[in-house]
């Protein structure tokens, strides 16, 4: 709809359609303000917004005191957009903006890259004992107090790797290269013998991969570790 089409000659005064969600409004002033927009339709800017919508163009937020030329082409249809609401907990020094009302504790552990094979989560309370969430567990963000959690670290445990194929019991959370290596050849080589060490059936932060000097990975049990030797000599 061009200017001329949406601008309406009520006799005396020249009017202008808009249609905003399912209603049409005639407005006398062409530029209108978002606030004013908010204002013919009674709603609170602060749980709602608008949106101007184009053909063929991206869709455009209108600020509360952006101006609406009605006089142009294209500007006669806004939607209004109901705010998501959201919640703001904290995860030991981290701060999150979430949607959702009720995570899961899983889904809480992987916003700070952890899983619950190897950490647990914890509800800090004010006047509580600290609370022990399951992995599984539908959290409540929304009531109040609910906001600040906390990781820890699983203690370790016996379980058993494979190392070049040979069952292997450890006692620990994760494992180094330098750790790995010695589990493969206990007694190391001199030299300039170099060792390659691949990984996989880990856990899901790190399922499979190549374990470089320098680093380490989280274990679970049942993984399986290849380690070549080769002698650059």
């Amino acid at each position: 709809m061009g200017p001329k089409e949406s601008a309406v000659n009520t006799g005396e005064k020249q009017s202008y359609e808009i249609r905003i969600d399912e209603q049409t409004f005639h407005l006398s002033n062409p530029e209108p303000t978002g606030r004013e927009i908010f204002e013919l339709i009674g709603k609170d800017p602060t749980t709602h917004f608008l949106v101007q919508i184009l053909v063929g163009q991206d869709d455009i937020e209108i600020g509360l005191n952006d101006n609406l030329d009605l006089r142009a082409p294209g500007v006669e249809r806004i939607d209004v957009v109901t705010k998501a609401r959201q919640f703001v907990i904290r995860i030991d020094e981290q701060s999150f903006h979430l949607t959702n009302s009720q995570p899961t504790g899983r889904e809480l552990l992987e916003l700070v890259g952890r899983t619950p094979d190897q950490f647990l989560l914890t509800l800090v309370l004010a006047n509580e004992p600290d609370r022990l969430i399951d992995p599984d567990e539908h959290v409540d963000i929304s009531r109040p107090g609910v906001e600040q959690f906390a990781v820890v670290a699983k203690k370790p445990h016996k379980i058993t790797i494979f190392v070049n194929t040979r069952p292997v019991e450890v006692e620990a959370c994760e494992l180094s290269f330098e750790q790995v290596v010695r589990l493969a050849y206990p007694t190391p080589r001199g030299g300039n013998w170099e060792y390659t060490v691949k990984y996989e059936d880990g856990p899901c932060e790190n399922p499979e991969g190549v374990l470089i000097r320098g680093k380490s990975v989280h274990i679970q049990e049942g993984m399986i570790f290849n380690v070549t030797e080769t002698d650059k000599s």
